[in-house]
């Protein structure tokens, strides 16, 4: 279990498992080879069975407490600095498997149980899914619809879940993107589609990506509404 506590005005601690180890390797990669603000990490340490990661609380706040409020204009500067770095992210490479940050199976809380080695093509990454859905309760219509996503896919590196309770956000500008241990190797559609992913979250933030991303295929959908089924089910 994960828990986030504020040590003074300006810094945080991150208490979990191992993957909190890897998140702050994560971060500190992508701090070293790329222009995407992130938080600082001060201290990584583990006691027993339990990992802490200290670091600087980011400055503003999370895009999806102001969804709502935020300025047209301020929303088309976020997805444009957005759509810069996953840009920057992918031109970190590729690679055939899919898997966790800098190697080995997803190891994160959107993947539990966790895979047992890395996905060689799309084939087992939706095989995956399925089964998750059968260990939850039949829905027949969920295996044709992943079926439609086809195997041409180009393996990318991607934060993994940037949705917008991860992109913190102060006048306009990306102050820093935050939950790096969801950091790995997905299909080139699983980015934008967890950005978009829930029915809650402003039109006009989908719109905007829309309009900056292009239109996303029909299976990205399905497939949001896979994970959804997934999640909800196994979280409520």
């Amino acid at each position: 279990m994960t828990s986030i506590r504020l040590l003074d005005s300006s810094l945080v601690v991150k208490c979990g498992g191992q993957h909190i180890i890897r998140e702050a390797m994560a971060i500190m990669y992508i701090r070293q080879q790329t222009s995407i603000p992130v938080p600082t990490v001060h201290w990584c340490f583990q006691d027993g069975r339990t990992s802490y990661l200290v670091m600087d609380r980011v400055k503003g706040r999370s895009l999806d407490t102001c969804l709502s409020e935020i300025p047209d204009q301020h929303l088309k500067n976020v997805v444009s600095q957005l759509a810069g770095f996953i840009q920057q992210l992918r031109k970190l490479g590729s690679r055939k498997t899919m898997g966790s940050w800098p190697s080995g199976p997803y190891d994160n809380v959107l993947f539990d149980p966790p895979p047992l080695r890395e996905f060689h093509g799309m084939q087992e990454f939706q095989a995956y899914w399925i089964y998750r859905l059968g260990t939850l309760m039949g829905l027949p219509e969920i295996p044709s619809a992943l079926r439609e996503v086809g195997e041409k896919h180009d393996v990318v590196l991607a934060h993994g879940d940037l949705a917008p309770r991860n992109i913190m956000v102060d006048d306009g500008e990306i102050t820093g993107i935050i939950d790096w241990e969801t950091l790995g190797w997905y299909p080139d559609f699983w980015e934008l589609m967890m950005a978009a992913k829930g029915s809650s979250l402003s039109s006009k933030w989908k719109t905007e990506l829309s309009m900056v991303f292009g239109q996303q295929p029909h299976f990205s959908d399905q497939y949001e509404r896979v994970l959804f089924d997934v999640f909800f089910r196994q979280w409520t």
